[in-house]
């Protein structure tokens, strides 16, 4: 093999092993955007929060390691009162008759009607905050509808991480109108300006 040769054959190595090494050091950045699982998680979390309250584990179920613990804890069913400790139903009067009151009367309730939570635009890269790390904000958007009241629209901005290889949820925070009104993507700035509330 002439010098001339053996050059050439040394530089289409470089060339190769230089193309090889550039493909290997590339990582996910935020121009590729985020994975579907993004918005699955926060729409997931958002409707098991809607739910009835032993449903609502499922929500706890859905976020991060740090946040579940504290998570089941607000969920916790609340202690039974004794029957010897409940208050007395009784009337008692002056003239010392006793009397137990008719019970009240149920009075008929429509149930509150909660339409299905859906993502009010792509996810966008939020930064960390607090013991918050970086991740994605997800709006979402839902209407809830009271007995004789007018519908109304509820926003929740969820911050969504990578964790062990799934998409979990870190913060949640509700966005009001004049969140809307006054910021350019009103669940980062909802996630950034305030701690996690769950």
């Amino acid at each position: 093999m002439t010098p001339l040769t053996r050059s050439g054959a040394v530089l289409l190595v470089l060339v190769g092993v230089a193309g090889c090494g550039t493909g290997s050091l590339s990582s996910p950045t935020v121009s590729s955007g985020p994975p579907p699982a993004v918005s699955t998680t926060a729409l997931s979390y958002v409707r098991a929060l809607d739910a009835t309250r032993p449903d609502r584990r499922d929500a706890c179920d859905l976020m991060t390691t740090t946040r579940t613990a504290a998570c089941r804890i607000d969920l916790a069913p609340e202690p039974a009162v004794p029957a010897e400790s409940a208050p007395s139903a009784e009337l008692h009067y002056a003239d010392g008759t006793i009397r137990t009151p008719l019970p009240a009367l149920p009075r008929p309730t429509a149930p509150v009607v909660v339409s299905p939570p859906a993502a009010a635009g792509p996810p966008a890269p939020v930064g960390p905050i607090a013991d918050h790390p970086a991740g994605w904000a997800v709006l979402t958007v839902r209407t809830v509808t009271r007995p004789g009241e007018r519908p109304i629209t509820v926003r929740t901005a969820v911050r969504v991480v990578q964790e062990a290889g799934a998409w979990r949820v870190e913060q949640s925070r509700d966005v009001h109108d004049s969140d809307m009104a006054h910021a350019a993507d009103p669940a980062v700035a909802a996630l950034s300006s305030q701690p996690g509330r769950r």
